[in-house]
């Protein structure tokens, strides 16, 4: 392969469609490429130089760590420096995140696919995941000259699942697995297949969880004094985190909530979750309640909505989702020069805060909303004061080196 910069970067480009990328991938790699181009130029390089690389990278992560560029931005910039430095050593792509875009069905399992989610799913949200299990299975087998469902056997199921392996993340492959032994499970019943394969997916899967910390109470309370609550948008932004940090619920919901789901005599809040579709009741507590209502009485603009919360900026409409809300709480802390922690980070430190004042898990599931236990655990995690107590004690296994 010619070392020219110039050159690797079109090759990797033409190997990337080899393995069917979606414009959208190569539109983004290509913005990275020129400016890895351009890299090389200005230190007087033509040629590829995994040192010049490596720097491209320690700058990006440095420039992230600063706030001077946004994450996603980085994440993009390292992931495409890294898939160019393995197509220079090894002459191939890697194609996971990138290779499979939106998938496109024929008559007959496109039809199959609606009668699956219409009959499994309830709201959008579940609509969406099972979804994306059935869609890359459906385009599995129309690639493999599988014309019908009844057609499959074991060995085909398998083979997908390994050749997924090669595309998706560790933590994607759990979720793809779950999703199949649905569906099979539902095609046996109605009479699509002679069996279910249950056997198949007898055994567990561990599934690959990064535990993420939760931000300490100092902060958030700074955050909260941070906030002017002699303005409209400050009364807003004031009762919208005061949501997050005590009732833990998740951004999309804050931004969803209507008027009707708050009884102010019971004092409690009674939702619908967007993730997951399952009814909530949390208690309205007095800080809470005194911060919606002073925004309600007296920064509220006029509205037809039956939402609570609402853009300060004329015609004044509900928010669509709730990326809004987190940027919101990610707006301040930027402007306090923390770190650029989400809405959700609110979420987890109820959740941190629970286990350790000795909640029962079962309890943190219902404040939280959790459908299973096994989403309340990770907070377990988080406890480090009773984590410590579990601890072993190194007494006469004292590690070399040590005093």
């Amino acid at each position: 392969m010619d070392s020219r910069i110039d050159n690797v970067a079109k090759k990797y480009i033409e190997e990337m469609r080899k393995h069917g990328c979606s414009q959208h991938a190569e539109k983004h790699a290509k913005y990275i490429l020129a400016q890895l181009i351009r890299w090389h130029e200005r230190q007087g390089k033509i040629s590829f130089d995994l040192e010049l690389l490596e720097k491209y990278i320690r700058t990006s992560e440095s420039r992230l760590a600063k706030d001077q560029i946004g994450r996603n931005y980085s994440q993009l910039q390292v992931f495409t420096a890294k898939r160019l430095q393995e197509f220079v050593e090894t002459g191939k792509v890697s194609t996971r995140r990138f290779l499979v875009g939106k998938s496109v069905l024929n008559k007959y399992y496109g039809s199959l696919a609606e009668k699956y989610l219409d009959e499994v799913t309830q709201n959008l949200k579940a609509r969406n995941r099972e979804s994306w299990t059935v869609k890359r299975l459906f385009s599995w087998l129309i690639s493999h000259d599988i014309n019908r469902i009844e057609d499959i056997t074991v060995t085909d199921i398998r083979q997908f699942i390994i050749d997924s392996t090669s595309i998706f993340s560790p933590r994607s492959i759990p979720n793809l697995r779950v999703g199949i032994r649905k569906f099979f499970a539902w095609a046996f019943e109605r009479g699509y297949t002679t069996s279910s394969f249950e056997g198949l997916f007898e055994f567990t899967v561990a599934m690959e969880r990064k535990i993420i910390p939760a931000p300490p109470p100092e902060e958030v309370s700074r955050v909260l004094d941070s906030i002017d609550r002699g303005t409209v948008v400050g009364k807003r932004n004031y009762a919208i985190i005061m949501l997050g940090v005590v009732t833990g619920l998740r951004a999309g919901d804050v931004a969803s909530i209507k008027f009707d789901d708050i009884n102010w005599q019971a004092g409690e809040i009674r939702i619908t979750q967007n993730k997951t579709g399952k009814p909530l009741a949390l208690p309205l507590t007095v800080d809470v309640g005194e911060a919606v209502l002073n925004y309600i009485m007296n920064a509220r603009p006029k509205s037809e909505s039956n939402h609570i919360f609402l853009r300060t900026l004329p015609p004044f409409k509900e928010f669509s989702s709730g990326s809004a809300i987190g940027g919101i709480y990610s707006g301040y802390r930027k402007r306090l020069g923390l770190s650029a922690e989400g809405f959700h980070s609110l979420r987890r430190s109820l959740g941190k805060n629970l286990v350790t004042s000795g909640a029962p898990l079962t309890t943190v599931a219902q404040v939280l909303g959790h459908t299973t236990i096994d989403n309340t655990q990770q907070y377990v995690a988080l406890d480090v004061v009773h984590l410590k107590e579990c601890a072993l004690d190194f007494t006469g296994i004292e590690p070399k080196g040590c005093a």
